[in-house]
């Protein structure tokens, strides 16, 4: 059996100067749990989950972290196959909007 992998594109406007990064989490239809899949630097506004498998939806937030401590996390939203997803959450250090915006 061959596993067709797609991608889903996260996107935000990151409106802070002081975040050392981000974390972003994923949970795969069927799961209860969400899972770190990625650590980016700060300054990130874009990242593409290539692992993606078709006909499954996918949840994600994003939470900034300054020395190892993370700010509150974005809201979570969820996609299909290929699509953007946009994520949003006003913090004292971070105002992160993810959108979703499926193809």
């Amino acid at each position: 059996m061959i596993a067709l992998f797609f991608t889903l594109i996260l996107s935000w406007t990151d409106n802070s100067l002081v975040e050392d990064g981000y974390r972003v989490y994923r949970q795969a239809q069927g799961n209860k749990n969400f899972q770190q899949v990625a650590t980016l630097s700060a300054g990130t506004t874009r990242w593409v989950d290539t692992g993606t498998r078709r006909n499954r939806t996918y949840c994600y937030f994003v939470v900034a972290f300054k020395k190892g401590a993370e700010d509150a996390n974005s809201e979570i939203r969820c996609g299909r196959d290929r699509g953007t997803v946009a994520v949003s959450w006003n913090s004292a250090s971070s105002n992160i909007k993810l959108v979703m915006d499926e193809q």
